[in-house]
């Protein structure tokens, strides 16, 4: 079961803006409606749904969290092998690839544009990316990639 919209909904548009996927369709003024065929289940409507009018796939009303508070993705730099999978299918381009393919590492490159739907640790085939809470007002994504690139490619190596 897919989430869904509620009587409650006053047409504000404010899901079907954010949604990853553009399941969430209406006119601005009237009740929107969720087709379940296209919604992945994220959640991410009933975050911003200031009125409470968002039902989540179990039918209970979905917990609304800030922006600034929803959990980011995170990569372990471990366990990527800079595949770019999660970088490519990001619906809200938010994922960038430090270094080269297969040898470089995913990152959150904007972090405000992160809808936190979790598309990228649904495609992620090696359990590389986690769910965490992130000062995204702080975090530096340039700074990140820069440290990401010298633990994929250590600084006395040739290729450099």
């Amino acid at each position: 079961m897919s989430f869904t919209i509620t009587v409650r909904c006053d047409g504000c548009t404010a899901c079907g803006r954010q949604c990853p996927v553009e399941a969430i369709s209406g006119d601005k003024g009237l009740m929107h409606t969720v087709d379940a065929d296209l919604c992945i289940d994220c959640g991410v409507c009933g975050h911003i749904c200031a009125l409470g009018a968002i039902l989540n796939e179990t039918g209970a009303q979905a917990a609304r969290i800030p922006r600034d508070e929803r959990p980011r993705p995170v990569v372990s730099i471990d366990l990527c092998n800079g595949c770019a999978l999660c970088v490519t299918l990001c619906p809200e381009d938010a994922r960038a690839l430090a270094g080269p393919r297969f040898q470089g590492a995913s990152y959150l490159a904007h972090p405000l544009r992160c809808v936190s739907c979790g598309e990228c640790l649904r495609v992620c085939i090696k359990h590389a990316i986690r769910l965490t809470r992130l000062d995204v007002r702080a975090f530096d994504p340039t700074t990140h990639a820069e440290a990401l690139v010298r633990l994929v490619r250590p600084v006395d190596d040739p290729a450099e």
